[in-house]
Protein backbone atom coordinates (compact mmCIF):
# COMPACT_ATOMS: atom_id res chain seq x y z
CA UNK A 1 0.00 0.00 0.00
CA UNK A 2 2.67 2.60 0.65
CA UNK A 3 4.55 1.95 -2.51
CA UNK A 4 1.30 2.42 -4.57
CA UNK A 5 0.88 5.60 -2.41
CA UNK A 6 4.24 6.99 -3.12
CA UNK A 7 4.18 6.63 -6.87
CA UNK A 8 1.71 9.28 -7.94
CA UNK A 9 1.61 8.15 -11.11
CA UNK A 10 1.61 4.29 -10.65
CA UNK A 11 -1.52 2.08 -10.34
CA UNK A 12 -3.33 3.77 -8.02
CA UNK A 13 -3.68 7.10 -10.22
CA UNK A 14 -4.33 4.83 -12.90
CA UNK A 15 -7.10 2.91 -11.33
CA UNK A 16 -9.12 6.10 -10.16
CA UNK A 17 -8.27 7.49 -13.32
CA UNK A 18 -10.31 5.48 -15.15
CA UNK A 19 -13.11 5.65 -12.82
CA UNK A 20 -13.38 9.35 -14.27
CA UNK A 21 -14.66 10.43 -17.66
CA UNK A 22 -14.17 14.05 -17.58
CA UNK A 23 -17.42 15.70 -19.24
CA UNK A 24 -20.93 15.31 -18.31
CA UNK A 25 -22.89 12.41 -19.34
CA UNK A 26 -26.46 12.87 -19.26
CA UNK A 27 -28.46 9.87 -17.89
CA UNK A 28 -30.26 9.55 -21.49
CA UNK A 29 -26.66 9.45 -22.59
CA UNK A 30 -24.85 5.72 -21.55
CA UNK A 31 -28.04 3.96 -24.24
CA UNK A 32 -26.55 6.31 -27.37
CA UNK A 33 -22.98 5.31 -26.48
CA UNK A 34 -20.93 1.82 -26.63
CA UNK A 35 -18.02 3.45 -25.35
CA UNK A 36 -16.25 6.44 -23.34
CA UNK A 37 -12.98 7.84 -22.97
CA UNK A 38 -11.81 7.75 -19.36
CA UNK A 39 -9.15 10.31 -17.62
CA UNK A 40 -6.36 8.85 -18.16
CA UNK A 41 -7.32 8.12 -22.05
CA UNK A 42 -8.15 4.23 -21.68
CA UNK A 43 -11.59 3.24 -23.99
CA UNK A 44 -13.98 2.29 -21.94
CA UNK A 45 -17.29 -0.44 -23.16
CA UNK A 46 -20.70 0.61 -21.99
CA UNK A 47 -23.44 -1.42 -23.00
CA UNK A 48 -27.38 -1.18 -21.94
CA UNK A 49 -29.56 -3.90 -21.64
CA UNK A 50 -33.56 -2.58 -20.68
CA UNK A 51 -32.49 -0.29 -17.27
CA UNK A 52 -29.26 -1.74 -16.52
CA UNK A 53 -25.96 0.04 -18.05
CA UNK A 54 -23.10 -2.38 -17.59
CA UNK A 55 -19.01 -1.27 -18.06
CA UNK A 56 -15.99 -2.57 -19.12
CA UNK A 57 -17.00 -5.73 -20.13
CA UNK A 58 -19.17 -6.10 -17.68
CA UNK A 59 -16.38 -5.94 -14.60
CA UNK A 60 -18.92 -3.36 -13.25
CA UNK A 61 -22.99 -2.36 -13.39
CA UNK A 62 -24.57 1.48 -12.56
CA UNK A 63 -26.39 1.02 -9.47
CA UNK A 64 -27.55 4.69 -9.15
CA UNK A 65 -27.44 6.75 -12.56
CA UNK A 66 -27.27 10.31 -12.85
CA UNK A 67 -26.35 12.42 -9.49
CA UNK A 68 -26.26 15.70 -10.16
CA UNK A 69 -23.38 17.56 -8.20
CA UNK A 70 -22.01 20.81 -8.42
CA UNK A 71 -19.14 20.10 -10.70
CA UNK A 72 -19.88 16.72 -11.96
CA UNK A 73 -22.46 13.80 -12.99
CA UNK A 74 -21.97 11.00 -10.95
CA UNK A 75 -22.76 7.34 -11.58
CA UNK A 76 -22.36 4.80 -8.41
CA UNK A 77 -20.87 1.25 -9.82
CA UNK A 78 -21.01 -2.11 -7.68
CA UNK A 79 -17.28 -2.88 -8.16
CA UNK A 80 -13.64 -1.49 -8.54
CA UNK A 81 -12.47 -1.43 -12.58
CA UNK A 82 -8.68 -1.85 -12.79
CA UNK A 83 -7.53 -0.67 -16.82
CA UNK A 84 -6.30 -3.39 -19.15
CA UNK A 85 -9.03 -6.23 -17.16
Amino acid sequence: MQATLADPQGLLTQVLGFHVIPERISPEEPARTTQLETFTGETLSVSVQGNEIQLNGGQASVVVPGIQTANATVYLIDAVMVPGA
